[in-house]
């Protein structure tokens, strides 16, 4: 194993490449093993299992991965390293995750459900969670290294200013949970900020595609203008009337706001008011 958690080891590797980190591309590369053993730890990998890893690097997290007898699927947007990706003993896909036909990709790839593991660039989180936890029928789980912020949006609780959209759509399609906290300089480059693991456990949704996509245009909707009462931001879309008893029959209150209302209110307070009329 070439230990590329070790700074020594990954600046050679880099140097001999000629590659330099990209802003761009949110690269901060993991320089610690403990992180590593503990991220792998947490994501209860076993031989055998179907791992996809987004944006492996130079791939510290994929040596790991590999040696604990995981079938990895590496997806890196950075050609750079793709030739050295493809001495480390897994498949390596040259692609934005963002563009990927994961869902078509993952059906062809794999006859039983697998896992992600990967440390996520900061700049693309939302949109790439927004992407995987969908897929209840193909993911079990997925732990990631994320930004410490976002993940106690993730995790927050109502009537807490972190509580948000995110933290409705997360826990709507998971369940997720904090494992543990990273400092900074567990990084190279060192980002600005504290990171975090987070697992999510896949569910089956509670509502079809169609009234899946209605739902959360409310709960976008509601959070944008999240100082105002549920009944005013809606007031244009539905009868005063229908609104205030929604909220009353999920055991809220008239002008309850949306940072007030759990995901089981939310859920409920929809099968009250119906889709979203334009």
């Amino acid at each position: 194993m070439k230990q590329l958690y070790r700074p020594r080891q990954l600046k050679q590797l880099l140097a001999s490449q000629g590659i330099k980190t990209s802003k761009s591309l949110s690269q901060n590369f993991l320089v610690d093993g403990n992180v590593i053993d503990n991220l792998i730890l947490a994501a209860n990998v076993e031989s055998g299992e179907h791992i996809l890893e987004i944006g492996p690097g130079p791939g510290a997290i994929t040596e790991k991965l590999i040696t604990a007898g995981a079938d990895v699927i590496a997806v890196e947007i950075d050609r750079r390293l793709i030739q050295h990706l493809n001495t480390l003993g897994c498949e390596v896909i040259e692609s934005d995750i963002l563009t990927f036909p994961l869902e078509d990709q993952l059906k062809q790839r794999w006859q039983q459900k697998g896992k992600i593991v990967a440390n996520l660039p900061f700049t693309i989180t939302s949109p790439v969670l927004g992407k995987l936890l969908p897929l209840y029928d193909l993911i079990s789980s997925v732990t990631v290294i994320i930004q410490k912020e976002v993940a106690e949006r993730i995790t927050a609780k109502p009537f807490s200013k972190d509580y948000s959209s995110l933290t409705v759509f997360a826990n709507y399609f998971s369940t997720p949970k904090t494992c543990f906290s990273i400092s900074r300089r567990s990084f190279m480059p060192a980002p600005k900020v504290d990171s975090a693991v987070v697992q999510f456990n896949l569910k089956q949704p509670y509502f079809t595609k169609s009234d899946q996509e209605c739902f959360f245009k409310i709960v976008r909707l509601l959070f944008q203008q999240r100082r105002k009462t549920v009944r005013s931001i809606l007031s244009n879309y539905y009868p005063k009337e229908l609104l205030e008893a929604a909220l009353v029959k999920i055991s809220s209150h008239e002008l309850a706001r949306p940072e007030e209302l759990s995901l089981e209110q939310f859920i409920a307070f929809y099968e009250q008011i119906g889709k979203l009329k334009d």
